[in-house]
């Protein structure tokens, strides 16, 4: 199965997983679960790290198997992926069914307001005002590191800015680099107009630059530390005294935190 699918994106079954970015360990973990030809095919967010081309060949195996009898669930926030390779949808909210609909007897409209249990007005809040002559709070000038050069960048105040390219073509390691996660051989980088010490992650967060990576479950979380712990890794210094943590301090600060990002957990220990 891996052979088959790795034509195109060239995955040895000899390298350790470890070794394999986000994209590739998911390939692998899917082909394994389509090589034990299961009954029963439970994919939850299949696609979460994979790209346009491997999304389509996921799509072909999934037909492929059900065709051989498997049944399959497909849980997916990506509705439209959900409408091209599901018959039926089962909409859930706050861990309640809200129906059960064939797929094309619904629009994705209707799925959303199923979600939201309401009606959505709009899918994105307005863009600010301001366009070409919004100040400047991000400019990047000549950055050039081991895996990209002379890079040149401007991000006005409320702009969206999107990085194209195929995969593995220096956008992670450009991205890393305004965190101060990369070794920077020239280039500069302004925010509002100071320059940044761009080999110093200290720096970088000072500035008010946040990096969440694609690699999030292992660059963005210690998995083995609490919810707690994970939120005021980050701010030890104001958390703690002489070396010790305030557990008030830190379940306070969690709490906050889980109040304001809206995240589902038992709790922050």
């Amino acid at each position: 199965m891996l052979r088959l699918w790795s034509q195109d994106v060239a995955i040895s079954s000899d390298r350790p997983v470890a070794t394999l970015n986000p994209e590739q360990r998911f390939i692998v973990e899917i082909c394994r679960a389509f090589a034990a030809k299961p009954k029963i095919l439970i994919l939850d967010e299949p696609t979460e790290h994979l790209h346009g081309d491997d999304v389509e060949r996921l799509f072909k195996r999934v037909r492929e198997i059900a065709a051989t009898g498997t049944a399959v669930v497909y849980i997916s926030h990506r509705l439209h992926e959900v409408g091209a390779i599901a018959q039926r949808i089962t909409v859930l909210r706050d861990g309640k069914g809200q129906g059960t609909y064939a797929t094309e007897s619904v629009t994705e409209q209707q799925v959303v307001e199923l979600i939201v249990g309401g009606k959505l007005e709009r899918e994105f809040p307005s863009k600010l005002e301001g366009g070409e002559t919004a100040p400047v709070v991000l400019r990047v000038e000549g950055l050039s590191s081991a895996h990209f050069s002379n890079v040149n960048l401007a991000v006005r105040r409320g702009e969206i800015i999107g990085l194209a390219g195929v995969s593995d073509n220096g956008q992670k390691e450009f991205l890393r680099s305004l965190a101060g996660l990369e070794k920077i051989k020239s280039g500069t980088v302004t925010v509002k107009d100071s320059r940044l010490d761009m080999n110093s992650v200290r720096a970088a967060k000072r500035a008010g630059i946040r990096l969440l990576p694609s690699d999030r479950h292992r660059a963005s979380m210690f998995g083995v530390l609490s919810v707690a712990e994970n939120f005021v890794i980050r701010s030890l210094d104001a958390d703690s005294r002489l070396g010790f943590v305030s557990s008030s301090s830190e379940r306070s600060r969690a709490e906050h935190a889980i109040s304001a990002f809206r995240i589902k957990t038992p709790s922050p220990e």
